[in-house]
């Protein structure tokens, strides 16, 4: 336990070698962080706390030393305290070891403090009372039951899963943006109560979290008193269900086992003294030892199966695989069709957790039962090897994966069936099954290893299960060559386009490789394993020397040749044939370092591309030819030319119109430098040739390339060449920046005045708009597609060529794509609108259809026209990502991001009642119109990217990102009308509040944001453009769009800004709303609103007079997470509305300082039923849950 404490914190102080360093604004020692990591660390310990407090009354009964131990006790109560009590101190030392591991992993001096702040005694005083010392109490009390009413300790693994599993359940709740109105109940629940301190600090600044203990809030408070209230109860149960006066168990099931065991025995008995002994002949053959290896597998089978544990086991897996899966491939709060591939792998992950037990629990019953009952001693006599023996228990224990598999695919099919889905893909199931068996297998073999090497039974298994623990939280970062991480391997996903395109190769060798070693340590496990009464470590150490039989010398010589032969060949194709290098940090490092003097150097810019690329989808390969026409924009001379491009490609080859020479190239950093003979001069331009050959070689720690496969093909210009040293590739953050020795960056992007940056495009510092004009050439099956007008289409050599031609300048931003699609075409309005997708992901394109002439209308009738007369959506695997990309008049499209999206009871989701949150837990329900809402969002691009293109500067993303969110949700408004708005305003205001916990640089104001800052530009700029909307009038806000797309479309050098948006908004406010343009695009702005009290009564008139007082406070923000607060003068809306949703009163109310806290009196003519501050959800409030209030009748 200690050593858990202190793997953490050298974690997080970068002790342990991992070649990355990482930062974080929340401090790993501050109170919630404590808390959290005392909190999981507590949860590891109940696994010595079963053993502990349920060997402390099991102990007696399993010795059968009960009787002279309960003849011996006073009374039962002192019997029971004294055992539970002393059993329960030994705990509670034992769960202070994390603590002080966790604290000395701090003050030690290797380990780096960027991460750390000030550690207080208190917080950890907080952690261990308040979250270690009730969880401790309420699972102990549940050991000390079960143990000592069922006279067995087996159950009480079920209470660890079942207290994991109850704190994953509320966990996933809370942090469902949809379920928020829950989030209180699910603090009350949480066991962990980690949920408990994520909703208490909701409304703390990071300033604050970082400095100050945890609040002791009433929540937590009633938390910790349900979990102390249920283990007293639980301990009063287990004093009237003891007997001292018998053995067995009240639970009837239970006896029926353990009598049937004792007849069993009585039997046997009986038989061997009525029996003769017949005469021995020695038989050492193979028939012979065959025949024992079979009856002592089937031993060893129907002990198993017969064991009611096992049984148990599964049906806790069951359960708790149907309690936690309700939604399948989820985006956005709305779930994909449940195909076979997303539903076997959910269960799956799910009962992954119950194989591992089950495995490592029945390992150790059968390996320890003949110890137990003494039967070793003469199983040890048998004239076979350690290696057969061990080999007897191999064939049940690798068949319990298969029970939990067919458990997997029952579930699946009920859940395909209960969802009205009925495509059933029975190969997909034993592809998943199988790709998952290798690793059940190596942990097998590595769980005899355990048992073998440690010489008890409970402290394996607490070593297997806290091995478990750590290689899901800890190990899999420490060790990220995954030829050193056990069981580690190269990812893969499956996808309907192209099966695994080709990501099974490197993982499967993965596979063989672990399996090879396990062969080995199995050979070790046979070796390590105890026979006869000697078990001294000499004697281990002479057996471990000895060759053994020819059968294990076999299988050492076998396993260990395939492992270096496997492991050599991962290693040349990793690290000699691919890109071994795992920190990308140090290789920014060595950038930087390197070659931070080019970024002066003056870069010409792209006007033409032309390109032939040819794809080879079989090969995974691609050829590449064409040329660049270059202009020196600028008013210096250029008289050299940094060029990225590699040579690990199969051939690279570039020819200047100039005469230009070669200074160095540097093959690891992929960048050379030119120096050009005749200099260019301002104004003049030369003709880059370059020709590219891409044929893959091996693969990486994470697996091969996917982007090119049959069926897909998805390629951005990023493989052709670029110029210029780019300073996006630096570390960004300055307190990694030190631990290398590098110099302080300026974390602020560069401002509006900025030169430079003004004057590049954000998307690329080497072009501006160019001219473009491509001719692919794919597989004769295949539709290439890159952004331009198709003129011609021709075969050639089994191969399909396209040539596209775009009819006016781009970005140098484009896209090559290829694959087998169905295509659905509509004109509208002079527009070719087309979808290319897979034949059997239909289901939704007549909504992503519509969405697209929607989109068109809207922004072509409130905006500027569409520039284009085509517009096209191809689906692409998703394996490549869960997004959708704009290029222009092109919009490639995962398939998880709308095309499989189901939408069957979206209708209803829109129709609930408002005030029926149990509804939200049906996550059949699409929450929100993905297909809608993304289509949108993506063709808005084609205004907010490709007509108008910010500068280099800071705010550059509020242009391109947050008014493609603006758009899109005008597209819903058109569609649903304004109040579903919200539904997905409140989305992106939740997300904004969570994700910007994790900041790890600066939050900036929305006009300034960093490029990177997702969180910023997608979720706060929906809310805070919607806002401005709602404040200013949608007519206001188009037209200042409008006009600023007029004056600005198409125009570079210099580039247009946040900034000018900026004024136009400011200018186009009133007096009394310019506070809104300032505070919500120019700084950051937060609210803690509430309701402290709402009243009515009905009055002599038959009116209703309604009272309602608030609690109304505003804070800035300095980026940091330090908060102070500001005066109020702001517009908000108040809503009084009945149970159905009706409005009966809503309006702006100027709140100040001065009546923000005073009483104020309405009269309405109807019943009002709730109260809502801001019901638009048009501040960011720091806690939603607070701002509704149910009216209650006053009594004068």
């Amino acid at each position: 336990m200690f050593l858990i404490g202190f793997l953490i914190t050298n974690y997080f102080g970068h002790a342990l070698d991992t070649g990355t360093y990482f930062f974080s604004n929340r401090k790993i020692d501050s109170a919630i962080s404590v808390s959290y990591y005392m909190s999981r660390s507590s949860l590891a310990a109940t696994l010595i706390v079963s053993l502990i407090i349920g060997m402390s009354v099991y102990k007696d009964f399993l010795y059968n030393t009960f009787s002279i131990t309960f003849s011996s006790v006073s009374s039962k109560f002192n019997y029971l305290i004294g055992r539970f009590f002393g059993a329960f101190s030994i705990c509670l030392l034992i769960c202070v070891a994390p603590y002080i591991g966790f604290y000395l992993g701090i003050v030690v001096p290797w380990t780096s403090k960027i991460n750390f702040g000030a550690s207080q005694f208190e917080f950890y005083l907080y952690s261990f009372v308040f979250k270690t010392v009730p969880l401790l109490f309420f699972s102990s009390a549940l050991f000390f039951c079960l143990s000592t009413v069922l006279k067995n300790t087996i159950f009480n693994w079920l209470v660890i899963i079942l207290i994991y599993a109850l704190s994953q359940f509320t966990y996933n709740i809370y942090a469902n943006p949809d379920l928020e109105s829950f989030q209180y109940l699910m603090a009350l629940l949480d066991p962990l109560a980690i949920v408990t301190d994520k909703y208490a600090i909701k409304k703390v600044s990071m300033g604050e979290i970082n400095s100050e203990p945890l609040p002791i809030t009433q929540v937590l408070l009633i938390n910790r008193l349900i979990y102390i209230g249920l283990g007293i109860l639980i301990l009063v149960f287990t004093y009237f269900k003891l007997n001292l006066f018998t053995r067995q168990s009240k639970f009837k099931i239970l006896n029926f086992f353990r009598k049937k065991k004792i007849q069993e025995n009585i039997d046997v008995a009986d038989a061997f003294t009525q029996i003769k002994l017949p005469k021995i002949s020695p038989d050492f053959s193979f028939k012979s030892k065959w025949n024992l290896w079979l009856r002592l597998n089937f031993s060893h089978i129907f002990r198993v199966l017969k064991n009611p544990f096992f049984i148990i086991l599964l049906i806790a897996a069951y359960f708790y695989a149907k309690s936690n899966i309700r939604a399948f491939g989820s985006a956005w709060g709305t779930s994909s069709y449940p195909f076979t591939y997303l539903v076997a792998v959910k269960y799956l992950q799910t009962v992954n957790l119950f194989i591992v037990l089950t495995i490592i629990w029945f390992a150790g019953e059968l390996l320890w039962r003949d110890r137990r009952y003494s039967v070793n001693k003469i199983n040890d006599t048998y004239p076979v090897s350690n290696l057969f023996l061990l080999s007897t228990y191999v064939p049940i224990l690798s068949l319990i994966p298969f029970f939990y598999y067919l458990l997997v695919v029952l579930l699946s099919i009920r859940a395909q069936i209960n969802l009205n889905f009925h495509e059933y893909s029975f190969h997909t199931y034993a592809e998943i099954f199988l790709l998952a068996y290798p690793t059940h297998i190596t942990l097998l073999f590595f769980t005899l290893f355990i048992f073998s090497l440690v010489q008890n039974k409970y402290l394996a298994i607490i070593v297997l299960i806290l091995y478990y623990y750590l290689d899901g939280y800890l190990l899999n970062s420490l060790l990220p060559h995954k030829l050193l991480h056990f069981r580690g391997g190269s990812s893969y996903i499956y996808s309907d386009l192209t099966g695994y395109g080709g990501s099974l190769y490197p993982n499967l060798l993965f596979k063989f490789y672990w399996l090879a070693f396990s062969g080995i340590i199995i050979y070790f496990a046979s070796k390590l394993w105890p026979r006869g009464l000697s078990f001294h470590w000499k004697d281990i150490l002479k057996k471990i020397k000895n060759k053994g039989t020819k059968s294990e010398q076999f299988l050492l010589r076998i396993s260990s040749i395939l492992f270096l032969c496997i492991g050599s060949f991962i290693f040349y194709n990793i690290y000699l044939q691919g890109n071994g290098r795992i920190s990308t940090q140090e290789i920014s490092v060595e950038y930087e370092k390197k070659y931070n003097y080019l970024q002066n150097l003056t870069l010409p810019k792209v006007t033409d591309v032309y390109v032939e690329i040819d794809l080879y989808p079989e090969t995974k390969s691609y050829e590449v030819k064409g040329y660049y026409w270059l202009k020196n924009k600028s008013d210096k001379e250029i008289k050299k030319l940094a060029l990225n491009y590699s040579k690990k490609h199969k051939e690279t080859s570039f020819s200047f119109s100039n005469n230009a020479i070669n200074e160095f190239y540097d093959a690891d950093l992929n960048l050379g430098l030119y120096h050009f003979e005749t200099s260019l001069k301002p104004g003049d331009s030369i003709k880059l040739d370059y020709r590219i050959k891409s044929q893959p070689k091996g693969f990486s720690n994470k697996g091969v390339k996917m982007s090119i496969s049959k069926n897909n093909t998805f390629l951005r210009n990023s493989i052709l060449p670029s110029f210029g040293y780019n300073p996006a590739f630096e570390i960004q953050q300055n307190e990694i920046r030190k631990l290398y020795g590098l110099k302080p960056k300026q974390t602020d992007p560069p401002s509006y005045n900025d030169s430079i940056g003004i004057n590049n495009s954000m998307l690329s510092r080497f072009s501006d708009f160019v001219n473009f004009e491509a001719i692919i050439s794919t597989n004769e099956n295949e539709i290439a597609i890159t952004p331009g007008y198709l003129q011609k289409e021709w075969k050639k050599n089994d191969r399909a060529y396209y040539h596209y031609i775009m009819n006016k300048p781009i970005q140098n931003f484009y896209c090559f794509t290829s694959g087998k699609y169905k295509v659905k075409k509509e004109n509208y309005k002079g527009v070719s609108l087309e979808i290319y997708y897979h034949k059997a992901h239909s289901f939704n394109i007549d909504i992503m259809l519509e969405a697209m002439k929607k989109s068109f209308d809207y922004y072509s009738k409130n905006f500027t026209p569409y520039q284009y007369n085509q517009l096209r959506i191809i689906e692409f695997p998703r394996y490549l990502g869960s997004f959708a990309q704009s290029f222009p008049n092109t919009v490639p499209f995962s398939e998880s991001v709308g095309f499989t999206s189901d939408l069957r009871k979206l209708n209803y989701n829109l129709e609930r009642d408002i005030n029926d949150d149990l509804s939200l837990f049906d996550f059949t329900v699409a929450k929100r119109n993905i297909p809608l809402f993304v289509t949108a969002h993506e063709i808005a691009h084609q205004w907010w990217a490709h007509q108008i293109m910010s500068g280099d500067v800071e705010g550059s993303n509020f242009l391109i990102e947050a008014l493609a969110q603006y758009s899109a949700l005008r597209v819903i408004e058109e569609e649903y009308g304004h109040d579903q708005i919200k539904n997905y305003v409140k989305f992106e205001l939740n997300r904004y509040l969570l994700l910007r916990q994790f900041e790890t640089i600066k939050e900036e104001p929305l006009i300034r944001i960093r490029k990177g800052q997702q969180y910023i530009h997608y979720n706060k700029g929906a809310v805070v453009m919607n806002a401005l909307r709602n404040y200013l009038g949608k007519n206001t806000v188009d037209n200042v769009l409008k006009t600023f797309l007029e004056n600005n479309s198409y125009r570079d050098n210099p580039y247009t800004h946040a900034g000018e948006l900026y004024k136009k908004f400011r200018a186009a406010a009133p007096d009394s709303l310019k506070y809104i343009v300032d505070d919500w695009l120019d700084d950051i702005i937060l609210y803690d609103n509430q309701i402290k009290k709402a009243t009515y009564m009905r009055t002599e008139d038959f009116d209703y007079e309604v009272r309602f007082s608030l609690d109304l406070n505003k804070f800035r923000d300095n980026g940091y997470g330090e908060e102070t607060e500001v005066p109020l003068k702001d517009y908000i809306t108040i809503l009084i509305h009945n149970s159905e949703g009706l409005e009966l009163y809503k309006e702006k109310i100027k709140f100040t300082d001065i009546n923000k806290s005073q009483e104020f009196k309405l009269l309405i003519n109807r019943k009002p039923d709730f109260i809502t501050i801001d019901p638009d959800f048009n501040l960011v409030d720091k806690d939603l849950k607070d701002n509704t209030v149910k009216f209650k009748k006053f009594k004068p």
